[in-house]
């Protein structure tokens, strides 16, 4: 929503004042490293908010009395134009397709494990402790033993693999030789919008959900 300011913020900045260039500085020492790391995603960005609205503050204090109603009306405007556009062509979210499978697979008490924490969200079903958070980075690093653990709890009725939890080695193939687990359905679509350098790309997803019988 502060795309229009930061915009309006340019014109407005003095470029022979130093705590300007400072703040530039701040905003590209964040910026290069963000494209530059391979795999940005969209709320990676959020770490310019900071230095872009001490900028954009500056400018709206120089010019705010005298053209107030005109940048506020053509912020009201841009912004109800851009977030039309973006809800527009924003894809579905596949997470809420697979937490309603797992919603009609599962019962309230039930445990699930999922790639993606936001389906047992959206289920409305409570994930093993250790395993809410199945990320890539982080620490300690989920292994095939944390998940086994739990895949052979009682109380655990369905794991629905998807990105990082489908790449741990091992855990497809003991779901596939299982006697207790089967395999359920798998869906697959187009997710979020990534940026691979500068480049902008939609990312492609896939869910695979297996069921305790």
């Amino acid at each position: 929503a502060s795309c229009f300011i930061y915009l309006y913020a340019i014109r407005k900045w003095n470029w022979k004042d130093t705590r300007i260039r400072y703040l530039l500085m701040w905003a590209l020492l964040i910026f290069i490293p963000l494209m530059a790391q391979g795999r940005t995603l969209p709320h990676h960005f959020a770490f310019l908010s900071y230095p872009l609205a001490v900028l954009s503050a500056i400018a709206i204090h120089h010019g705010w009395n005298a053209r107030k109603k005109a940048v506020l009306a053509a912020f009201v405007v841009i912004n109800v134009a851009l977030a039309v556009f973006f809800i527009a062509t924003a894809p579905g979210d596949l997470s809420y397709e697979v937490a309603d499978d797992i919603a009609a697979l599962t019962d309230g008490g039930d445990l699930v494990i999922s790639g993606n924490p936001l389906v047992t969200v959206l289920a409305h079903r409570t994930a093993p402790p250790n395993l809410t958070n199945v990320a890539k980075y982080h620490y300690p690093e989920t292994t095939l033993g944390d998940v086994v653990y739990w895949l052979e709890n009682n109380e655990t009725k369905a794991i629905v693999l998807y990105y990082h939890l489908s790449e741990i080695d091992g855990l497809k193939e003991y779901l596939e030789n299982s006697s207790q687990w089967h395999f359920y359905e798998k869906i697959e679509g187009r997710g979020q919008m990534l940026f691979y350098g500068f480049t902008p790309k939609f990312s492609r997803d896939s869910y695979e959900i297996y069921v305790k019988e």
